[in-house]
């Protein structure tokens, strides 16, 4: 009974840290949806002298990501410890440190993705996962041991593979220069030029993709898992 009670709770716990996962990922997409209409209030497409700078992404390019992302998905069960190996394997440093999330405050980060850095985040972070002090670390995952947190661990690994494949908006300035947004109560883009105010639109595209992915998916999940139930209460079907 004990045994069987400590699951439930255990699920019950894990169910709660996903709705409040999804929860922050709903408000992080909707501070993305002020912070590109203060950059764009005319919701028309940016351009610049070197390059197209359309909000819109490739349509078909997103579409073979999303795709070969919901592939690996499946062959992994879209199970953490897969999907780490996975990034692993694919050159991509995987750190696992007790007590990431606290370790990462210093620096305003967060367990997963954690993009390249420069200056002192780099010096902290090479301090932190390899005992060395550099001024410059590539992109890497951060996570606790055992870390078991799906939606925010599919957040991170739908932009990184987004980042492995070329997509733009993942540079240095830019993603620093948009997590200064995230974090801020007011959002002044003056002093912006044409350039930088393209570059950032891409970069609020690749976090709000990487967002409605994992919310698609979980409202998919969630749906499956309803119908499971009710086939099985219903005995019409062996699951």
């Amino acid at each position: 009974m004990f045994i069987y009670n400590s699951y439930v709770m255990g699920s019950f716990v894990q169910k709660i840290k996903q709705f409040f996962t999804l929860l922050k990922a709903k408000n992080i997409r909707r501070k993305l949806v002020d912070i590109l209409k203060a950059l764009n209030p005319s919701g028309r497409s940016i351009y610049s002298d070197s390059a197209d700078l359309s909000v819109e992404s490739s349509k078909e390019q997103k579409r073979e990501l999303k795709e070969n992302i919901l592939t690996i998905i499946k062959n992994t069960n879209c199970e953490c410890e897969k999907l780490l190996n996975y990034i692993q394997a694919a050159g991509t440093d995987v750190h696992y440190l007790a007590n990431a999330k606290k370790l990462l405050t210093p620096i305003k980060e967060e367990p997963g993705l954690i993009s390249e850095q420069k200056g002192f985040e780099a010096v902290y972070l090479s301090f932190l996962t390899e005992r060395r002090f550099k001024f410059y670390t590539k992109p890497m995952f951060i996570v606790d041991k055992n870390y078991n947190d799906k939606y925010t661990i599919l957040h991170s690994f739908y932009k990184w593979y987004s980042m492995k494949s070329g997509m733009p908006g993942f540079e240095y300035e830019v993603q620093k220069k948009l997590k200064q947004y995230i974090r801020s109560n007011g959002i002044d883009v003056k002093g912006l030029n044409l350039d930088e105010v393209g570059v950032l639109q891409q970069a609020i595209q690749r976090d709000q993709e990487a967002t409605d992915f994992v919310l698609e998916y979980a409202n998919e999940l969630e749906g499956s898992q309803k119908v499971i139930e009710k086939m099985k209460k219903e005995g019409s079907a062996e699951v």
